[in-house]
């Protein structure tokens, strides 16, 4: 009786092994984030939504991965790549001045390119593709999250599978015991 004992103890220790293997595999995939953004200056008004990676504790940040919104009236077509246009690194701070001296850049107009960026103390600034040698002053820049609806909670299909395997391990384990403690019995 005590060797099914043990042995049962040892399929239950290699089951549940195996269960916390398989859970710790599966991971949750990396949530964007995206954030508001509304700026003006002399002749100009843009406004719409960044959409970034996570919060990266390495950069104090986010990545801008995509921009939608418009600039004048014109509807902001693409963000363009990191250094693409004055440097852009595309680069979103989680505290204030939110962007660096490389800012993020966007395509708006038919091939007009706009670097938005921050010099401290001196503020925010744009500069455009059509006049490369200045950059005007904005007035007003304001970034806020975005209120995304909460997401709903899916299982992990490894998760899932995981929970089935462990199911039937465990049915196994116990028809293994009881197999063996009806055959002890008739001894």
């Amino acid at each position: 009786m005590l060797q099914s004992q043990v042995s049962f103890l040892s399929l239950l220790a290699a089951t549940t092994a195996a269960f916390g293997t398989i859970l710790s595999l599966s991971s949750a995939p990396a949530l964007a984030d995206s954030f508001n953004f509304d700026y003006s200056g002399a002749g100009i008004t843009a406004s719409g939504v960044l959409t970034t990676t996570s919060f990266d504790p390495s950069i104090g940040g986010y990545l801008i991965t995509d921009v939608t919104g418009q600039r004048n009236g014109t509807s902001i077509s693409m963000l363009l790549p990191p250094n693409t246009f004055a440097g852009n690194d595309n680069l979103l701070f989680a505290t204030s001045p939110y962007l660096d001296g490389a800012g993020w850049a966007y395509e708006a107009g038919g091939g007009t390119y706009y670097d938005a960026f921050s010099i401290a103390p001196g503020g925010y600034f744009e500069q455009s593709s059509q006049t490369p040698s200045a950059a005007t002053s904005l007035t007003s820049f304001i970034i806020t999250p975005s209120s995304p609806p909460p997401p709903t909670p899916v299982p992990e299909p490894s998760e899932a599978m995981a929970i089935v395997v462990m199911g039937v391990w465990i049915d196994a384990a116990w028809r293994l015991r009881k197999k063996k403690s009806v055959s002890s019995q008739r001894v």
